[in-house]
Parts: C-alpha cells; structure tokens; sequence
C-alpha cells in the first residue's frame, strides 16, 4: 500500500481496490494466513479461490482453480463463438468467403489465450463442429472434415485446426521459455524437440 500510495503521487494514478482481486496462487483459501483475509476485506478486493463460482481473467488469460470454473469458461466461450456464427450463417457468402470469415474474425480471439492455457479435448471438439457447420452451411453433399483443413493448393479451403493451432502456439512458447536460459550454449536441437513436445 506504501508503495502504491507513493507511485500515485508521482504519477496522479490510483488503484480501484473495488476493481482488484485477490487469490491465493494455490487457489486453497485455508492456507491465506487470517490477517491477510481480514486485510483484503477491509480493502473491499473481490475474492477468488477455488469454491468461487466462476473463473477469473488477467490480460485475457482466464485462471481458473476447479473443473467447475474451467466449464464455465468454456460454456461461455463456445456460447459467444456461436452466437458470433450465428449471426453471419445466413449471409450469402461463398465456402471460401466463409472459411476466410472463420480464420479471421472467428477463431482469431482464441490463438491469445490458447498459447497457455489447456482445454479439454471435448471443448476443442466443440469448437471445430461450430466452424464445421458454419463453413459448409447448406454445402450438399456435405465435405469431409480433412478437406476444409487441408491447404488452398490441395483442393482444400485452408481452415486453421484448432488443435494444431495450439499446439504449435505452445510450441512457439515452450521453446521460448527453454531458450531463454541465459547460457551463452545453445541447446541443441534434437534436444529442445524433445523438451518442447514433452513439455
């Protein structure tokens, strides 16, 4: 609080504490020593832990403690994905229009938080039958999943994969994170696959 007071002095700012939340990094209340409780009551933070109902987010990230708060987040996600489809389903678009339309206004919200945070598989499957059912709205006979992923120059409409996307997102990011290890050695390829693929 002394140093939050003295940064807005210098700089006229002022943290909302009605805006703040707090949490435990284990996410166990009962192990928040009892005056650090009292004190983010007194200060009027919001509350969050694992028994909280819902998750909470930081810089778009969702954090989240129990499979209950995970559902929700994934409840709402797929809720506003399809409302997002649903809204644009009865344009008259063509099949690539539609799936140029899904790669990017559609899936692009997610590649941010997909870089670290891990979902079910039943989530993703979710996902992908929404954008299956919106780029070959009214297509009969209806295509095969693999072609509407496959490349332009293989006959294919080019459709991000949700499940490769992320992948290659953490990937990007694991990788970071190993090379990022201040050593002036490199660490050798074969090496940084096999870390990055089992991390």
């Amino acid at each position: 609080q002394d140093h939050l007071t003295c940064y807005g002095r210098a700089s006229n700012a002022r943290v909302n504490y009605h805006k703040t939340v707090a949490f435990p990094l284990s996410g166990l209340k009962s192990r928040v020593p009892p005056d650090l409780l009292h004190l983010t009551q007194r200060l009027r933070f919001r509350w969050f832990d694992s028994s909280s109902p819902s998750y909470i987010k930081y810089l778009g990230y969702p954090i989240w403690f129990s499979i209950p708060q995970r559902e929700v987040f994934s409840q709402e996600t797929i809720l506003s994905l399809q409302t997002s489809l649903d809204k644009h389903m009865t344009r008259s678009v063509s099949v690539y229009g539609r799936a140029r339309m899904v790669n990017s206004l559609f899936l692009s919200r997610f590649w941010h938080f997909l870089r670290i945070t891990v979902l079910p598989v039943s989530f993703v499957e979710k996902l992908s039958s929404l954008v299956y059912q919106f780029v070959c709205y009214k297509i009969f006979p209806p295509m095969k999943k693999a072609v509407i992923y496959s490349p332009l120059d293989q006959g294919g409409l080019a459709v991000l994969d949700i499940t490769v996307q992320q992948h290659i997102l953490q990937q990007r990011y694991v990788r970071a994170l190993l090379l990022d290890n201040g050593d002036s050695q490199p660490i050798p390829n074969f090496l940084m696959q096999s870390l990055s693929t089992f991390i």
